[in-house]
């Protein structure tokens, strides 16, 4: 503007000195040309910026921090006379995670979350402590209902999970440390409600075909499958920054053949087990 300016004073006082039709020809030239470079240079900024947020809405790159609660409960049967139930009242937890996407259509998952040390109470048995921890990791590929920033899509994940649960102070050997290990497969929808508030709900399956158990077995693996439910929403409080809430639900069922060490004679054992965790947190937009 301080140019633009200069340029209009010289309009007028420099054809004082010199031919003032002709001065004042190339100035007027002068001015028009910086006018639209200037105009120029605004539109492109305005329109990389509009572009940075468009894509920002789209693709919903971020990474994520909370603390979580976990609740559940663990049931093993072997035969018709061995049965023994626990329940997790509340475990605390941190869970930390990513999407990481290349394009509107490409991108990979991060999840992974850390348990604490909590009580266990199995009837007619002494209580112990337990954590469990899991971490889940793949690709995805989204398809959206549109052009615009808002447009609802579909996403389609294929990936690995990992559960990892331990068991200290048993007196009596009841639950045995679990390695649980297999492909998952998930479809979830994505609904933008506006520019800062968006959520996502969604299913999936799962083959925990490898279990590894210390301390004692089950027997022989002959039969698995997981099922999962989750909702995610995402409300942007800055530029940069936005509140996020996630619940999942998961269960997995276990079944085994032969006798295992577990408990001495049992044939048959079946594990089920349900998980429901909630957690509230930041998560960084880019």
């Amino acid at each position: 503007m301080i140019v633009f300016f200069h340029m209009l004073r010289l309009l007028f006082f420099l054809p004082l000195a010199f031919n003032g039709q002709a001065c004042r020809s190339i100035l007027i030239l002068i001015c028009v040309f910086y006018g639209f470079e200037n105009s120029f240079s605004l539109k492109t900024l305005n329109a990389q910026e509009s572009q940075a947020q468009l894509d920002l809405q789209r693709q919903k790159k971020g990474i994520y921090i909370a603390p979580l609660w976990l609740q559940g409960q663990q049931q093993f049967t072997a035969g018709k006379d061995n049965e023994i139930s626990s329940k997790i009242a509340g475990q605390a937890g941190i869970r930390m995670g990513g999407d990481f996407w290349a394009d509107d259509q490409r991108g990979l998952y991060l999840k992974a979350q850390m348990g604490l040390n909590t009580e266990i109470k199995v009837p007619n048995a002494n209580s112990f402590q337990s954590h469990q921890h899991k971490i889940a990791f793949g690709g995805r590929y989204r398809i959206h209902f549109g052009e615009h920033a808002k447009a609802s899509a579909l996403l389609f994940s294929i990936g690995l999970n990992a559960l990892l649960q331990r068991y200290e102070g048993q007196k009596q050997l009841l639950f045995v440390d679990q390695d649980i290990f297999g492909p998952e497969a998930q479809i979830a929808y994505e609904w933008t409600l506006s520019s800062s508030f968006w959520l996502r709900i969604g299913g999936g399956i799962g083959l925990p075909f490898l279990v590894r158990e210390k301390q004692a077995d089950s027997g022989e693996l002959v039969n698995f499958i997981a099922y999962q439910a989750s909702l995610e929403t995402i409300y942007q409080i800055s530029t940069k920054m936005a509140l996020q809430l996630q619940v999942d639900f998961y269960q997995q069922s276990l079944a085994f053949n032969g006798v295992g060490s577990r408990i001495p004679g049992a044939k048959g054992a079946l594990i089920n087990d349900q998980y429901l965790m909630g957690a509230f947190g930041v998560r960084y937009l880019y």
